[in-house]
């Protein structure tokens, strides 16, 4: 980590900075007038729970919604990206985090006296609470419960759309985590749990990983009947005609069910996860879309 020249000078706004959260009351009481939030995700919450407007930092890959893009950015989500001394020269009052992937941020920032609240949510049924949470943080209880339960609801909708719907009538799904080195995901992934409750069925749900490098041999032997892939690093077209020996025997490719979706969307366990749901189930079973959708 390196430090530019003013960076110490910065120490000293921490330290005013934790002289302000150190204290119960006001950590407890306050509504957060200045929030940093180092994860897409986690600011897609708070600024659906209604306190967008108080957001002052948040990481270069935050790009939705659009007004979040105009935040000042403290660098990438990964800690070797996060630049310590612009969040301590915002002077936050409230940082948002999460544990498994910024554990080391979190302590260093701890140091300075900033406050920082992980918020974890790495399943689909993890979000709501998620939401709950943040809304507790940022003093948005109330639209933030609304927002969940709202949420709640079409999961539970979507859900139970494909509760009857046997094995045999799902579609197997190949779903391109990244081209080269050619990666998928496997059960323990966000992006499995995503498939299955859209209706379909994850042709690697047998691995026990989350996500993970598999040949191209493999993927021809199980033969998905839908490829889905992230726009993030490559268009339908590409996914199609991809110059891979084989890739154009398979019966997803033949039938033209190659899908490139918005991998924002699909990607951040956040408050769009509904309608990243709604898109696959579209592509999946658009006969059986559910009313309202």
């Amino acid at each position: 980590m390196r430090f530019g020249p003013t960076f110490f000078r910065s120490i000293l706004i921490g330290l005013v900075c934790g002289l302000w959260t150190a204290h119960p009351l006001a950590a407890e009481t306050a509504k957060p007038q200045r929030i940093i939030s180092l994860l897409p995700s986690l600011t897609e919450m708070v600024f659906g729970v209604g306190a967008g407007e108080r957001v002052v930092g948040v990481t270069r890959s935050c790009t939705y919604p659009p007004e979040a893009a105009k935040r000042t950015h403290i660098g990438g989500y990964v800690p070797n990206t996060i630049s310590l001394e612009l969040i301590v020269g915002l002077q936050p009052d409230l940082v948002l985090a999460q544990s498994d992937i910024q554990g080391s941020t979190i302590e260093q920032l701890h140091r300075f006296g900033i406050r920082v609240e992980p918020v974890d949510a790495r399943s689909v049924t993890e979000i709501a609470p998620a939401l709950r949470r943040v809304g507790e943080l940022v003093g948005e209880s109330d639209q933030a419960a609304r927002v969940a339960d709202a949420l709640e609801r079409e999961l539970e909708r979507i859900r139970s759309s494909f509760a009857e719907v046997s094995v045999e009538e799902r579609p197997r799904v190949f779903y391109e985590v990244w081209f080269e080195p050619l990666m998928t995901a496997g059960r323990r992934s966000f992006t499995h749990q995503l498939i299955e409750l859209a209706g379909g069925v994850n042709v690697f749900a047998d691995t026990d990983r989350d996500y993970f490098q598999v040949s191209l041999e493999e993927v021809l032997r199980r033969d998905p009947d839908v490829v889905l892939g992230s726009d993030s690093h490559g268009s339908r077209e590409q996914l199609t005609t991809a110059e891979r020996p084989g890739w154009g025997k398979l019966r997803a490719v033949q039938a033209g069910n190659v899908h490139a979706i918005d991998g924002d969307i699909v990607s951040r366990p956040g408050p769009r996860i509904a309608e990243a749901l709604r898109r696959i189930v579209a592509i999946l079973h658009p006969e059986r879309m559910p009313p309202g959708s």
